[in-house]
């Protein structure tokens, strides 16, 4: 199998998998999914990118360069929605 098609079924695997998961995540009301919705979505994109690199699609320093230009916004935006998770969880406690 060619590193394209590798990669293609590789990453639909994991796609099905990974939604799978988080499926059963929302159906627990204890999960705090909706804190991790964020983390969620950066643990896809790193795990998309290294099948990529691991099945010879892309080579491993265009991974490292393609995760590296996700941490900076995607740190950011974990941030942000942790703190404004944060936010409101203060607020409910208030009312």
């Amino acid at each position: 199998m060619d590193a394209k098609l590798t990669t293609i079924v590789a990453t639909a695997v994991f796609g099905a998998l990974f939604n799978e998961l988080v499926a059963r995540m929302e159906e627990d009301p204890n999960s705090g999914h909706d804190l991790l919705v964020s983390l969620e979505v950066s643990v896809g994109v790193a795990v998309t990118v290294i099948l990529a690199a691991a099945c010879g699609y892309i080579s491993w320093q265009c991974a490292r360069r393609v995760l590296v230009a996700f941490v900076a916004p995607g740190l950011l935006m974990i941030t942000g929605s942790l703190r404004r998770n944060q936010e409101r969880s203060a607020r409910y406690d208030r009312n």
